[in-house]
């Protein structure tokens, strides 16, 4: 069982989304975390939050924990604390 749960915002046809993906799920497993990926289009409330935003990481408490152009190292290191 997981520890930690984080959301993957994203959406279809989003080059940051693809690029991101990976990096979250492999970051997040190695700190024994299990991402949930949302597309942020699926709801007016998402998509009203956060629509120039994505992708974005959100942590078990609802936090931003990366967005945009998310870089492993800064993942990495915040992800690390939720351990």
């Amino acid at each position: 069982m997981s520890k930690f749960t984080v959301q993957f915002l994203s959406r279809d046809q989003c080059p940051l989304c693809d690029a991101a993906r990976p990096l979250v799920e492999k970051a997040t497993n190695r700190f024994g975390g299990e991402v949930v990926e949302i597309d942020v289009d699926s709801s007016a409330e998402l998509t009203a939050e956060y629509d120039t935003r994505v992708p974005v990481v959100l942590g078990p408490d609802g936090g931003v924990i990366a967005e945009g152009r998310i870089e492993r190292r800064d993942l990495n290191r915040r992800l690390r604390r939720l351990r």
